[in-house]
This record gives C-alpha cells, sequence and structure tokens, in this order.
C-alpha cells in the first residue's frame, strides 16, 4: 500500500470518509446523458431489497441492436458504495457503443463475502436469463470493475467457471461466458496493515471454511481453478493500492495470460489517483484510459 488513507479510523469512519467525499463529487459533476437511454433500479432478485437493483445505460442509436454487452460493479471496500458511484462513467462506455448496466449488491458487515459474491451471480443469472426482455445482446458480455469490485469479479468469474467452487462455496450458477474483463485500480486481497485491516478482519472471521478464508485474503488465487479470459488492469502512481495491480500483473505473467496493463503517472493539474476514470470520466487522462478500454474490448 502506498499511503494509509485513514489512518487510526473505525470502520464508520472510513464508511463515513468514503461518502462524504463521493456526495461532493457527484453533486459537482452535471453530466448530460444525450445519446444515452437510462432505465434505473430494476431488480435481479424481486425482494425489495435496493441491493438488488440495477441499472441499465442503452447506447441511443444502436438501441435494439446486437452490441457489445458490459456489467458494472462498483467498489467501495465491500463495506460502501452503491451503482450511482459508476453512473458517469457508464454513460462514457454507453457513448462508445455499448449497453452497460451497473449492479448494486449488499454490502459487509450486513451480509458475508459469500452472500455479497452470490449477489454477483445472481444478477449475471437474471441478465443471461432475460436478456431479449432487457433488450441486450449476450454474444460478447464483459465485466468493468473497480477497486473492491475487481475483487468480486474475480471470484464471482472463477465461481461460475468452476464447479468445485460452486460446490466450495455453496453457490449454483448456469452457464455464463464473460468475454473480458476491465479492472480499474483493482484491490486483489485485504490488507493486513493500516485502519482497511478492519475490514480484513471482518471478512475473514464472518467465513467458516478455511478455504474460503485463504481466497479472502488473497483473491488472485481463486483464478487458479480457472482458465482466465482477457484482462485490462488500469493504475496510476497515485493510486493508493497501486501494489495490487502489479500483483495481479505477476500472476497474469505467470500464467501466460491475455491482458493489458496501463499504469498513469502522476498528474500535473489534478490528481490521477484511485480509480480516477471512474471519479472524473471527463478529466482529459480519464477520457485516454476509457479510449483504451474501449478498443481492448473491441478488439478480443
Amino acid at each position: 500500500m502506498v499511503d494509509d488513507l485513514y489512518p487510526n479510523y473505525s470502520l464508520e469512519e472510513i464508511i463515513e470518509g468514503m461518502e462524504t467525499n463521493d456526495k461532493k463529487r457527484l453533486a459537482l459533476q452535471n453530466y448530460p446523458t444525450d445519446g444515452v437511454i437510462v432505465r434505473a433500479d430494476l431488480s435481479y432478485i424481486d425482494d425489495g431489497d435496493e441491493f438488488h437493483n440495477f441499472d441499465i445505460y442503452y447506447n441511443e442509436d444502436l438501441k435494439g441492436k446486437p452490441i457489445p454487452t458490459l456489467i458494472n460493479i462498483h467498489g467501495g471496500g465491500l463495506v460502501y458504495g452503491t451503482k450511482e458511484l459508476d453512473k458517469n462513467m457508464n454513460v462514457e462506455f454507453a457513448r462508445r457503443g455499448f449497453n452497460v448496466l451497473g449492479l448494486n449488491y449488499r454490502l459487509n458487515p450486513s451480509v458475508n463475502l459469500r452472500e455479497q459474491i452470490s449477489d454477483i451471480i445472481s444478477a449475471l443469472s437474471y441478465i443471461y436469463k432475460n436478456y431479449k426482455d432487457l433488450g441486450l445482446s449476450i454474444d460478447r458480455t464483459f465485466i468493468s470493475a473497480d477497486s473492491a469490485g475487481c475483487y468480486l469479479a474475480m471470484a464471482a468469474f472463477a465461481i461460475i467457471n468452476s464447479r468445485k467452487l460452486q460446490s466450495l462455496f455453496d453457490l449454483e450458477c448456469p452457464d455464463i461466458e464473460i468475454n473480458g474483463m476491465i479492472f480499474i485500480s483493482p484491490m486483489t486481497r485485504l490488507e493486513e496493515g493500516g485502519s482497511l485491516s478492519i475490514i480484513n478482519d471482518m471478512v475473514v472471521n464472518a467465513l467458516d471454511k478455511k478455504e474460503e478464508k485463504a481466497y479472502a485474503k488473497n483473491m488472485i488465487s481463486i483464478l487458479d481453478k480457472v482458465e482466465v479470459c482477457p484482462i485490462l488492469i488500469q493504475t496510476s502512481s497515485e493510486d493508493f493500492i497501486r501494489d495490487h495491480s502489479y500483483k495481479l500483473r505477476e500472476y497474469l505473467d505467470k500464467r501466460g495470460a491475455f491482458y493489458e496493463f496501463i499504469d498513469f503517472g502522476k498528474g500535473k493539474d489534478y490528481e490521477l489517483g484511485h480509480v480516477f476514470p471512474v471519479c472524473y470520466p471527463k478529466y482529459p487522462k480519464s477520457q485516454m484510459a476509457i479510449e483504451q478500454m474501449v478498443l481492448f474490448l473491441n478488439k478480443i
């Protein structure tokens, strides 16, 4: 970890800090949605829980045509956040020729990690079963995720593609093909030091199986069980968990997997911090990052 963003903070203070920063950011971002049709607050589990809702961002000019589907999983350290955090970036991807789905999922400590992964898999399953009614194509389906969303995406991807992991996590899912993934400032493990170790202890202690605990501590290792799809990793020198991206790159190198790695330097006029393309998609460097992600997905 480059720096401890929340020194000596309690879990409640960490969540409050993230929420305060995001409210300020979003209040100042009144981005237009021209060219994009938004269907908000659909449900992938019909239980009235807002954390089982999702949004769809359709490319207006291409609506009804078989264009790629991009499923977005927001970050927030497993303890915070909603799909709205990524809405402005999702609009950017929709304008560039994708139908984009932004997912909610339940948060720790109200539920455990297994239940969070179950939510992601339930959302993917719902989308696959109902794609025609949703006006989507699943011929080319991708995942975009940031920070802790990447951690959950790795887990869901591996479990979807491994019957043994489905048995371990007590989860069932239909055959789902994910053609590639984009990881923005990925969180790949739970921190053992600093204030974020609070999340580590909470997540691990809520699990009852030894193997689950091991994967929770280092989620990269869950990919050992499956063939890895193409992955793009994006980080920056001001990303406080930049080392997570490098560990994932090292792992993909050893696997001989197909991936691309983008590491932005330090910003001159503004900070290129953790998940900056999500937080500030109108930054010139963010636009560059999004274009690189689109190019990556279009060549898979």
